[in-house]
C-alpha cells in the first residue's frame, strides 16, 4: 500500500466498517471456534462437533491451544445448547474431552455429538461456552462463546438470524451461515452481553485451511497459500461486511473485550460455510 491507499483503507474501516483487508499473517489470529465437517447436514442422523482453539489458517501446521485448560487444571464446557424452531435444547452433558492432532502438535478439544436432537428439518443454532483457556505462549486468558448453524433439508424459520445467546457477546448473521456463496457479500452484526451493537470492534476471520477430520481428530495439509486471513471493523451500529475468496469453512471472530493489564480477552466466533 502507498500512503494514499493506506489513508483510504483507514477511512473505510472507520466510517463504514466494510473493508476486509486480506493478510498473510494476522497478529490477532487466535481463534477459538466450533467445528463440524459441513453445515448442510441433510441426510445425516448424527453430527459431531469440536471446540478448537488455534490458528486455523495455518492448516496442518497449526499448533492447537488446549481448550478449557488454565495452568494445570482442565474443565469441560460451562454451557452448550442448540436452538431449533425457537426451542432451546441443552447439550452440556454430552460434552467430553477430545484431541486434535496436527503435523506440528496436538491439543485438547471439547467434543459433543448432536444426534437424537436432530429431528425434523430446518436450522439448529449451536452455541458453546467453553469457559476460560490460558495460552501459555503469550500468558493471556481467553474467555469466549462459539457459534454455528447447521441446516437439514433446507432452511426453515428464522432462528439462524436471531439473537439466541442472551448474556453473551454474539455475532448475528444476515445470511444463513450454511448458505454463503464465494465472493458474495456477507453481513453480520456484533452485539454485547445485553444485545447492544458494538462499534469499532476488530473482526478477524480465519480460513480452515486444511483437512480437519472430526472423527479422526486430525488436521492435515494446507488448501491455500494466500488470502486465508482477513480483518475489518464494525461500524457505529455494530455491522460489518465481508466477502470470502475461497470455498470451505471460515471462522469469524469478534474481539469484544481486551484487558491488556490483566492479559484477559473475551470474544465470540461464528463458523460459516462458503460454497
Amino acid at each position: 500500500f502507498n500512503i494514499k491507499q493506506k489513508q483510504e483503507v483507514i477511512s473505510m474501516k472507520k466510517f463504514l466498517g466494510v473493508l476486509a483487508v486480506l493478510t498473510a499473517v494476522n497478529l490477532y489470529a487466535h481463534n477459538q471456534f466450533i467445528y463440524t465437517d459441513t453445515l448442510d447436514v441433510t441426510g445425516k442422523t448424527s453430527v459431531p462437533f469440536k471446540v478448537i482453539f488455534g490458528h486455523p489458517y495455518h492448516g496442518g501446521e497449526d499448533k492447537p491451544i488446549p481448550v478449557g485448560k488454565v495452568k494445570d487444571k482442565t474443565h469441560l464446557a460451562e454451557k452448550v445448547f442448540a436452538v431449533h424452531n425457537g426451542e432451546k435444547i441443552d447439550l452440556t452433558k454430552k460434552v467430553k474431552e477430545g484431541q486434535l492432532k496436527t503435523e506440528k502438535a496436538s491439543g485438547r478439544t471439547l467434543d459433543f455429538v448432536v444426534d437424537s436432537e436432530l429431528k425434523g428439518a430446518g436450522d439448529w443454532v449451536i452455541i458453546a461456552v467453553p469457559g476460560q483457556t490460558f495460552d501459555d505462549s503469550i500468558s493471556y486468558t481467553f474467555n469466549g462463546i462459539v457459534k454455528t448453524v447447521i441446516t437439514k433439508d433446507g432452511s426453515k424459520g428464522d432462528d439462524w438470524k436471531k439473537r439466541v445467546a442472551d448474556g453473551y457477546y454474539e455475532i448475528i448473521p444476515f445470511t444463513n451461515p450454511s448458505m454463503v456463496n464465494v465472493n458474495s457479500v456477507f453481513k453480520g452484526r456484533l452485539v454485547d452481553k445485553k444485545g447492544n451493537p458494538m462499534k469499532n470492534v476488530d473482526i478477524s476471520v480465519n480460513y480452515v485451511n486444511g483437512k480437519l477430520d472430526t472423527a479422526k481428530g486430525t488436521f492435515t495439509g494446507k488448501y491455500q497459500k494466500e488470502k486465508v486471513s482477513m480483518s475489518t471493523y464494525t461500524d457505529d451500529n455494530g455491522y460489518f461486511v465481508l466477502s470470502f475468496p475461497h470455498k470451505g469453512l471460515w471462522s469469524i471472530r469478534g474481539k469484544a473485550f481486551v484487558d491488556r493489564d490483566k492479559k484477559y480477552v473475551e470474544d465470540t466466533t461464528l463458523l460459516i460455510e462458503v460454497k
